[in-house]
């Protein structure tokens, strides 16, 4: 998993909840490192092992934490340029995401 996705959940979280929160929810998921390099790989686990953890935490059903986490999503990404590219990708956010899934599941 691209630490685009991971990065953009933390700082979801550290935005919306508070450092605090991200900080036991990272504790509780036995995650490390605190930030994430947008560009790096990381194991594929780390998002639900982080997302269990969130909804556990925060309160949350899973539907709010995804469906919050996208709409912030697409914020994120146009500091990288990646705007552009959603827009392309499709008409819907979840279009795009399904391609890039697709897309690296072929590499």
């Amino acid at each position: 998993m691209y630490g685009l996705i991971l990065e953009n959940m933390s700082e979801y979280i550290r935005q919306v909840y508070g450092e605090d929160r991200w900080e036991e929810i990272r504790r509780q998921a036995s995650v490390d490192q605190p930030s994430f390099s947008v560009h790096q790989v990381y194991p594929e686990n780390l998002i639900p092992r982080l997302a269990k953890k969130a909804i556990q935490v925060l309160g949350i059903t899973e539907k709010e934490f995804f469906d919050q986490m996208g709409v912030h999503f697409v914020g994120f990404v146009g500091q990288y340029g990646y705007d552009r590219v959603l827009s392309v990708l499709g008409r819907h956010d979840e279009s795009a995401l399904v391609y890039l899934r697709k897309r690296d599941a072929a590499r």
